[in-house]
């Protein structure tokens, strides 16, 4: 029965298929740091205590080789090869065994984290919250039935790509910390990271090795100056780690 305004009518409620399982409010972040040969990741997830629903999934793109040494919560387990290059941290099946390990509406966790060959760049993540039972979802499901956003994923460059290229790439990572993503929150040193890409880019096109190396030392001193000043740990590990990388190559005679 339902109630019209005027009239009580006899109503059918019709259940929205598939169950929403984006019906939280979430935040990821995550801390990089450079171990030997590789790069530790260190995510950090909290579910509002606005959220309707627990968290069940955690996923990621990945665009490098799988992880290693992964560090994920009590009774989730961990996905490294789904289809559309998505990672994922999951809750434990049967559901009914380890619902208490969900991440609940006002809780957190920092124990997720892995080591990867991949250096940083923007990747897509996707929160799945729990809908009352649990099904193992597709990598589609995934992106189209969640909580989502921006965070720092691994990738491997191209080792063919020219300096010329990568620095494009990188100038694209700044202008999104600066003004999409809130990785770099000010205005004068984003203007300063602006113009030292800009004259690596034109020495690297006049063949000038030596200021480019300069303009690239640099970038990375302002970065390094900012870290948990002006940049976020995000900002501050897409930026760094992307202009060491462009460094070594240049260092490499690798043009």
């Amino acid at each position: 029965m339902g109630w019209d305004g005027i009239n009580y009518k006899k109503s059918i409620i019709t259940r929205p298929n598939p169950l929403p399982r984006n019906a939280l409010d979430a935040a990821l972040s995550v801390q990089v740091a450079s171990i030997g040969t590789k790069f530790r990741y260190n995510f950090s997830v909290f579910n509002s205590e606005e959220s309707l629903q627990s968290i069940e999934d955690i996923a990621l793109k990945n665009l490098a080789t799988p992880p290693s040494t992964v560090i994920l919560p009590k009774n989730w387990e961990f996905s490294p090869n789904m289809s559309n290059g998505l990672i994922s941290w999951s809750i434990k099946i049967p559901l009914d065994y380890f619902r208490e390990s969900l991440i609940k509406p006002g809780e957190s966790t920092d124990s997720l984290s892995f080591y990867s060959l991949g250096i940083p760049r923007v990747s897509s993540f996707f929160i799945q919250g729990n809908n009352g039972k649990y099904g193992i979802s597709s990598s589609s499901v995934l992106m189209s039935n969640s909580f989502s956003g921006y965070i720092l994923g691994p990738w491997l460059p191209d080792s063919t790509m020219s300096l010329d290229s990568f620095t494009d790439t990188l100038e694209t990572f700044c202008f999104r910390s600066c003004e999409e993503l809130g990785w770099a929150n000010d205005g004068t040193v984003c203007g300063q990271l602006e113009d030292d890409l800009s004259e690596i880019k034109t020495n690297l096109q006049e063949g000038d090795s030596l200021s480019a190396a300069n303009a690239i030392s640099d970038f990375i001193e302002l970065v390094e100056q900012e870290k948990d000043e002006s940049l976020t740990s995000e900002g501050y590990a897409l930026l760094f780690f992307n202009a060491e990388y462009l460094r070594r190559r240049l260092e490499g005679g690798d043009h």
